[in-house]
């Protein structure tokens, strides 16, 4: 497998937190900006190529992976920006997120299985060994540094979407997809009209479409690049490599045998015996042929080999071809002779980790809103999450939360519906005298919105291809996409309780500041929840059936006589109760949020009863009851003092006193 390749693998497949991941981003991210460089220092590449029939089998990486790379615009962060939702839809939609075989990806397989052209899946290392050359795992490794980097290459991500929706119909499309596509540019041209950008940031934009174009006429086919004279045959350019490093190499190889004769002495011979070295070791064994990985050669420019630095990533790359069919053309490169890869990064020191676990939480809450990536969520929020989930165990051990029964989807199903009737019963027929005047209420709404404006946050790590997405993955996504505004500004959820809180007079500015994380207005039990919302979020991959559990928690908290009692307080005040409503609306149980949460808790342990059995089923609702228990868990520092600053406002307690008396 080639550098590339094991880059793309380690950002498709690994965990928040990994030190190997971590330092497959950062190099990816260094090979990006090699890329970006290269492009921004040549001549706008040529019209995008036009493939037909089996010959567009060649865009397989471009369209298994049809719109990753805007899958990280929809951080807690960045969510709400009106650029940034207007492209949500166009990732909804490369998901076919109601029907998977209305994805790009499931067309563009179905399409080439009838020509007779199969891939891999994605979660196949194969798909990098036998169905990517090196020009695919490039432009695979450009979507997954753009799905990675979504706040530091946003110009480059609009200019790449809309050359995407700009090509040429491909024979996979019909004429609905041919129609949402235009539909799609649209909505691009809007998310780049509402970026607007400065003069820098519309040459990254250039940049983006230049980038797009040089990776789809390289994915088209060697030919027609190479009439270009910009490739070789991998024999060729491994020559070339290896006459590059000679004069520093002699003197260290010399018990290395190659054909009877040391590597030195070969090395002795001058540069013309490259062509010679090269063909000795080529290997005649067809298990290296068909497993480069293994040989001798590779291995030892691995990290730990006797030659590792040695040799450029570039390098290795064209040398992992070269082992599997010397004849591959690869791209033609000047040899660069003593070039080393950039420094990996490694994980803080003892010390720096140390730090950070004394965040507080309102430190937390800005890092997390400060992440990039998933993968690079900080050891305090896996610290945080751990922390709640044992506390949630303890307590559901010492009965002070309700312990689970064994699974069932009958008696999950009867119980979740049985709550729910009991919320709604306790809210009384008639109305009850309102207790609290307006102030309170807007202090009320202060200290709820580090949490609101968060909204869905305990979701954002769901980012992954079509393909990838298992059934349960499509309602969490789903509900995900509604709590962001279904494309729309004015309908994300955070967006709203900003109209509220701005239509009430109550100053908060941006919530990814400093000055709000440390605005003394706020209690500081305010940023518990939302950091176990931002954690549970970062760390979905991890806790997948503890996320289950917590999204049922939230979806169902409110029904009842919550969201109704709130209603009419906020009515009483003439405070809009929108948001409210508009919770107590689509979290519904019938065919809302609520039975999402539910549906998608029963297809994961379907699915783990089919495939593992009923043991691990078991297993794994505890986990899932879990994560509902670890919701209150969360809740309670802030539902403490609420309740404890409520009745000493009913006694006579100022409202302005409240904010002072947030505990350190």
């Amino acid at each position: 497998m080639s550098g590339l390749a094991h880059l793309c693998r380690h950002l498709l497949m690994g965990l928040p937190g990994d030190p190997a991941t971590l330092k497959a981003l950062h190099a990816a991210r260094q090979w990006f900006e090699g890329q970006r460089l290269k492009i921004s220092q040549s001549p706008p590449p040529p019209l995008l190529n036009r493939l037909s029939g089996s010959k567009s089998a060649r865009l397989a990486p471009l369209f298994l992976m049809d719109g990753l790379w805007l899958a990280g615009l929809f951080a807690p962060a960045t969510g709400h920006l009106s650029s940034r939702c207007r492209l949500h839809p166009i990732f909804m939609d490369s998901l076919g997120l109601g029907t998977p075989k209305h994805s790009s990806g499931e067309a563009f397989r179905a399409y080439h299985a009838r020509q007779g052209d199969h891939f891999h899946r994605l979660e196949y290392p194969a798909l990098f060994i036998d169905d990517l050359n090196l020009e695919g795992c490039a432009m695979v490794l450009i979507i997954l540094v753009f799905q990675h980097s979504p706040i530091r290459y946003f110009p480059e991500i609009i200019g790449f979407t809309l050359t995407h929706l700009k090509r040429p119909p491909e024979d996979f499309e019909n004429e609905i997809q041919l129609k949402r596509r235009s539909q799609h540019r649209i909505l691009a041209e809007q998310a780049l009209q509402e970026a607007a950008f400065n003069d820098q940031e519309a040459n990254r934009l250039l940049i983006g479409e230049a980038l797009y174009r040089a990776s789809f006429n390289a994915l088209s086919g060697p030919p027609h690049a190479a009439a270009e004279g910009e490739f070789e045959p991998a024999t060729k350019a491994m020559i070339r490599i290896i006459q590059g490093k000679m004069p520093e190499a002699l003197g260290y190889h010399g018990g290395v045998m190659l054909k009877g004769q040391s590597l030195d002495d070969w090395f002795r011979q001058g540069p013309h015996a490259a062509g010679a070295i090269v063909e000795a070791l080529e290997a005649p064994d067809e298990s290296q042929r068909q497993c480069p990985v293994a040989h001798r050669l590779l291995q030892a420019m691995n990290f730990g080999g006797p030659m590792y630095g040695v040799f450029t990533q570039g390098e290795r790359d064209i040398a992992s071809c070269w082992m599997k069919n010397p004849q591959t053309l690869v791209p033609k490169t000047p040899c660069r002779t003593g070039q080393r890869d950039p420094k990996p990064v490694h994980r803080r020191s003892t010390a720096a980790a140390m730090r950070e676990d004394r965040l507080g939480a309102r430190e937390l809450y800005g890092a997390l809103l400060q992440t990039e990536s998933p993968l690079e969520a900080p050891d305090r929020a896996a610290a945080w999450l751990r922390a709640i989930l044992a506390r949630t165990d303890s307590w559901t051990r010492i009965g002070l939360l309700p312990k689970a029964q064994p699974y069932h989807p009958a008696s999950l199903d009867q119980w979740v519906r049985g709550q729910h009737r009991k919320a709604v019963d306790r809210h009384p027929s008639s109305p009850k005298p309102i207790t609290v005047d307006k102030a309170f209420c807007h202090w009320i709404l202060l200290q709820l919105s580090p949490a609101i404006l968060v909204d869905g946050a305990w979701l954002w790590g769901l980012q992954k291809p079509s393909e990838a997405l298992r059934p349960w993955d499509r309602d969490l996504i789903r509900i995900h996409f509604d709590e962001l505004g279904e494309g729309q500004p004015e309908w994300n959820h955070p967006n709203i309780y900003r109209e509220l809180l701005i239509s009430e007079g109550i100053e908060i500015g941006d919530f990814r500041a400093t000055a709000f994380q440390q605005d003394r207005r706020l209690l500081n039990a305010a940023f518990d929840f939302p950091c176990t919302l931002l954690s549970m979020g970062a760390l979905q991959s991890i806790y997948p059936a503890e996320c289950l559990g917590l999204n049922l928690a939230i979806e169902t908290s409110g029904l009842g006589t919550h969201y109704l009692r709130a209603i009419e307080i906020l009515r009483h005040h003439q405070i809009n109760p929108a948001i409210v409503g508009l919770h107590l609306s689509i979290d519904n149980l019938a065919s809302g949020h609520s039975a999402r949460a539910l549906r998608a808790i029963e297809r994961y342990l379907e699915t783990l009863q089919a495939v593992e059995g009923p043991e691990a089923t078991q297993a794994a609702w505890q986990r899932i009851w879990r994560g509902f228990n670890c919701f209150k868990v969360a809740n309670l520092p802030l539902t403490a003092r609420l309740i404890g600053r409520l009745f000493l406002h009913q006694h006579g307690c100022p409202v302005e006193s409240l904010g002072s008396l947030a505990t350190p």
